[in-house]
């Protein structure tokens, strides 16, 4: 499967409970939502601007977060930060929809990474100080060319 290494490291961070809520931002098509779902039992949603074939997706970039009525046990972003208009304003906004111990993941290339298309990609440092004004580092490592990092609000 794809991202298999990814999808089990988010798995591992999602609460098994059918009464925990995860938001998928930058979700594509909307697979990974019913893989975890499938993994969790936890109910899953997704963002994204270009959102048209999943159910559980809305048509929303990052930046607008605040639109989302409900809070998360866990935000994630896979593979998307690049695409980001404004990641510090999406971080700030993420901080807001976390329920109380809720976790901020964040999955993308690292910087250098060979994808084959000419993106903007971070470095791990890059993103451990943009989370800085609001976020603590829980677990920061690689993974698949890519780095996973597990960020909780200041609390």
């Amino acid at each position: 499967m794809k991202h298999e290494n990814i999808i089990e490291e988010l798995a591992r961070r999602i609460p098994h409970d059918e009464n925990a809520r995860f938001l998928d931002v930058g979700c594509g098509s909307g697979w990974m939502i019913d893989e975890l779902i499938a993994r969790t039992s936890a109910d899953g949603y997704g963002i994204d601007p270009f959102a048209v074939y999943h159910n559980r997706c809305r048509p929303f970039a990052a930046e607008e977060i605040d639109r989302i009525k409900i809070d998360f046990d866990v935000i994630y972003t896979v593979h998307s930060l690049h695409h980001f208009d404004d990641p510090q304003k999406f971080f700030k906004l993420a901080v807001q929809k976390l329920r109380p111990a809720g976790k901020l993941i964040v999955v993308d290339w690292e910087k250098g990474a060979k994808t084959g298309v000419p993106e903007h990609y971070f470095s791990d440092d890059e993103v451990h100080d943009m989370l800085a004004p609001w976020y603590d580092i829980a677990e920061s490592f690689a993974i698949d060319s890519s780095f996973f990092i597990v960020a909780v609000p200041h609390r």
